[in-house]
């Protein structure tokens, strides 16, 4: 036991903790003063201050480098006397069974201090702080002076020890607002997303000393990454940039990006860890869930803090502590601000862009539908739309191909190609000033005739039903734009062998519910892809020009209506007027030829009756001959009058030519006149009488050589197909190397009783005329035409054609 001693006066120990607690001497040297005069004062082996940590679950012993105080590990606050001396704020002394509930080095420290072994609690009203353990090896006598002394102590270890806590709370704050601070500037000059994201992890690294950073956000499902960024060192494991193409997650990587809760601590203790190697087991981390306004989800996430490791040999990874994990706290809101609005500001910026691409396509668009309005012609039509597909002022496509519906009686519904163009930025047509408004305001009519001419070339049918897997055909069925690669491959069509060789797009054309055709299109040439937007803008395009092809259609079947009309018009008037004019011929023919019997009659008594050298014989000779002369035009006019068909039958045209050359063999010779001729071979048929078309042949002929001079000339004749108004006909050309008819009588050549000869009745030309409109006919006269140099008059005519569905009389 210790007595009393004068060192232990409470006045002169009080005065130097007042001087001690007032200096300004720094925290680790006033609390070891403050143990040491505890233990000199109070004769005390050692006088040892325990502070509880940041958690409050363990007591840490104050260590000085100076003190033969060993390194001894934390106290828990549970379970011995320590603890609850702290708990209980009550000074307690130790019994032997106390000792042995420490741990272990702590048991093994106090065993020589048995006898005298002391916890005090450190606390004010509120707040506990920590104990005060006091040890002697010899059993310790107290007294109301060292009762004085340890209470003086403990109050202004109290003190001290609040006073540092506040002071290093204050000092934490303002360093995290110097970070917050510098990180805010930072991160506001820019609001760039991809600047943003790089920086973000860079800074962050730095200011928790750690060897990698990497920054992670998820759009709103949270299975899709849609940023990601990382700087320094990241293990293996948490290398998310790999998943940035892909459109979900796996399971456990989503997990991890998408945490609810922060953590801190070593990887393999991590809730979402995911399958790490032995080395990255040792690995240390903190992560937290960035706190979005919005819809996005994300993490940050920090490893392997290098606090206090040495430039020779680095130190395992020290653990990131609960600073560290407030820090990143105070920084979440602020990074997250900053991410959110970095996101936003690109989003609103692709919006704009969005927009403005949608503004510039929707008034091409309008100037393509503006000039689609401006015509009704089929052949205008396909050219304004072809151009407005390929042109690079306009939908900039590399070929387009149009097809268009057809209802074939056999085989149903068939798609026919009706145009083809692919774009050659070397063609004069393909201006290079001027908006699309100017190129498509004249159409070009040589250049329509060439896309309609390469797609009638192309000869494409694509039977159209419900079973068949011919893209082009489930367009039309589906009623829906597609997407195609290489169309030569999967249709197996050779007529495609030039079109669709990579990707292509093929849309419906629909007008008020009913399907007029496809418009299909590719970008083989320039390689460029066909996007969604691609097959967007075609459609709103194909919807229109759909509308104006069925427009223009209808426009064509009124045209052809109001044509066949007005020629069944003129036929209706040029019948009455012929059936009228046969009526009056008729009626004057009965009339004329009564007389002209008697007159016949009564010439030829006389004539048998005259003797040879009768001078009155040669007048009634003239009588007879001028009888015969008359009657002859009767029976044209008779003839004329009738409207015969005759016996109609299916024949050959070049074999009737042929017959009727082989008859007029010898009055050809005789005329001194040769025929040359141009037939194309596999003519089809026609429909009609054959002696009447012979009759038509035979007069023209004979017109021919009397057209030409006494030295003879040459006939040319040409059979040929010919397709007027969507009719085939079979054509047969003659033409003559005479003078040629008159300008101003060309006419009336077909006017009956209207002739150029002196002996002529002007009826042969008229019931020509006639014959061909009984059998749906046409015929024509030119003078000179421009393929046969030194021609005269030359004549078509033309009947239809009975495989093209030439009409049977």
């Amino acid at each position: 036991m210790t007595s009393y001693s004068p060192k232990t006066d409470p006045a002169s120990v009080l005065a130097k903790l007042i001087k001690l607690s007032n200096s300004n001497t720094q925290y680790d040297f006033k609390v070891g003063s403050f143990l040491n005069i505890l233990a000199w004062e109070l004769d005390l082996d050692h006088a040892i201050l325990l502070t509880l940590d940041r958690e409050k679950r363990v007591l840490v012993p104050f260590w000085r480098a100076d003190s033969s105080f060993p390194h001894l590990s934390s106290v828990p606050t549970q379970g011995n006397m320590v603890g609850r001396s702290l708990t209980t704020r009550q000074t307690l002394l130790a019994d032997p069974p106390d000792l042995y509930a420490l741990p272990h080095d702590w048991a093994v420290f106090t065993e020589p201090f048995k006898d005298y072994f002391m916890v005090t609690p450190l606390a004010d009203d509120k707040t506990t702080y920590g104990v005060l353990m006091l040890l002697s090896r010899s059993v310790y006598e107290a007294n109301s002076a060292k009762a004085v002394v340890m209470e003086a102590v403990a109050n202004e270890l109290t003190i001290a020890i609040k006073n540092f806590q506040l002071a290093t709370d204050t000092r934490k704050r303002l360093s995290v607002l110097n970070v917050l601070s510098d990180l805010g500037r930072t991160l506001s000059s820019t609001i760039e997303v991809d600047k943003v994201m790089n920086m973000i992890p860079q800074i962050a690294a730095g200011i928790f000393l750690a060897d990698g950073c990497t920054l992670n956000i998820l759009d709103e499902t949270g299975q899709s990454l849609i940023l990601s960024s990382q700087y320094g060192l990241i293990p293996p494991a948490y290398n998310f940039e790999r998943y940035r193409s892909h459109k979900a997650l796996p399971p456990e990587v989503a997990g991890a990006l998408s945490r609810k809760t922060s953590f801190s601590g070593y990887l393999k203790d991590d809730p979402g860890s995911l399958d790490l190697s032995e080395s990255e087991m040792k690995s240390t981390i903190i992560s937290c869930p960035l706190s979005f306004q919005g819809h996005h989800q994300g993490s940050i996430s920090l490893f392997n803090k290098l606090g206090g490791r040495s430039s020779e040999m680095p130190l395992t990874p020290q653990l990131f502590d609960r600073d560290d994990l407030e820090l990143l706290f105070s920084m979440n809101n602020m990074i997250s601000g900053v991410v959110e609005n970095a996101i936003t500001f690109k989003e609103v910026e692709g919006l704009a862009r969005t927009n403005e691409k949608m503004v510039a396509y929707l008034s091409t668009l309008y100037d393509i539908s503006s000039a689609m309005m401006t015509t009704v012609r089929f052949d205008e039509l396909i050219w304004i739309i072809t151009r407005a597909l390929t042109d690079r002022k306009g939908l900039g496509f590399d070929q387009v191909l149009i097809l268009l519906l057809n209802d074939d009686p056999e085989q149903g519904p068939i798609l026919r190609s009706v145009a083809f163009w692919t774009y050659d930025s070397e063609l004069e047509y393909f201006e290079h000033g001027g908006t699309l408004v100017d190129i498509l305001k004249i159409p070009s009519k040589d250049e329509a005739a060439l896309m309609l001419e390469r797609g009638q070339d192309m000869d494409l049918s694509i039977p159209v039903s419900a079973d068949s897997s011919r893209i082009l055909s489930r367009v039309v069925v589906e009623k829906r734009a597609m997407l195609g690669f290489r169309i030569f491959d999967t249709e197996n069509d050779v007529d495609l062998k030039d079109f669709g060789l990579k990707a292509y797009a093929a849309v419906p054309m629909v007008a008020k519910n009913r399907d007029v055709g496809v418009i299909a299109v590719d970008r083989s040439l320039s390689g460029e892809p066909l996007t969604m937007d691609s097959l967007r803008d075609l459609t709103m395009l194909a919807n229109q020009a759909g509308l104006a092809i069925e427009n223009a259609r209808l426009y064509d079947d009124l045209e052809k209506a109001n044509k066949t009309l007005s020629q069944v018009r003129v036929r209706l008037i040029e019948a009455e007027k012929v059936a009228a004019q046969g009526e009056m011929g008729t009626h004057l023919a009965h009339e004329v030829r009564n007389p002209l019997v008697s007159i016949g009659g009564f010439t030829q008594r006389l004539l048998k009756k005259m003797k040879d050298d009768d001078p009155l014989k040669m007048y009634a000779q003239v009588i007879w001959e001028e009888v015969e002369r008359v009657n002859k035009v009767l029976n044209n006019v008779l003839d004329f009058s009738r409207d015969e068909k005759g016996r109609v039958r299916d024949f050959s045209m070049e074999e009737l030519v042929a017959e009727t050359l082989s008859s007029l063999r010898h009055e050809l010779n005789r005329q001194k006149v040769t025929v040359e001729t141009d037939i194309q071979p596999d003519l089809p048929l026609i429909s009609a009488d054959d002696r009447q078309v012979m009759h038509i042949l035979l007069n023209i002929f004979y017109n021919a050589t009397q057209a030409m001079s006494p030295d003879g000339g040459r006939i040319y004749l040409r059979l040929y197909e010919n397709r007027e108004a969507d009719q085939n006909y079979v054509a047969c050309e003659v033409t003559d190397t005479g003078p040629g008819i008159p300008p101003d009588m060309l006419p009336n050549v077909f006017s009956p009783f209207f002739t150029t000869k002196s002996d002529g009745s002007g009826l042969g030309l008229s019931i020509v005329k006639k014959i061909v409109d009984r059998y749906h006919g046409h015929i024509g006269i030119v003078n000179h035409p421009d393929h046969i140099p030194g021609s005269g008059a030359s004549f078509t005519v033309m009947f239809p054609a009975r495989e093209a569905g030439g009409i049977r009389p």
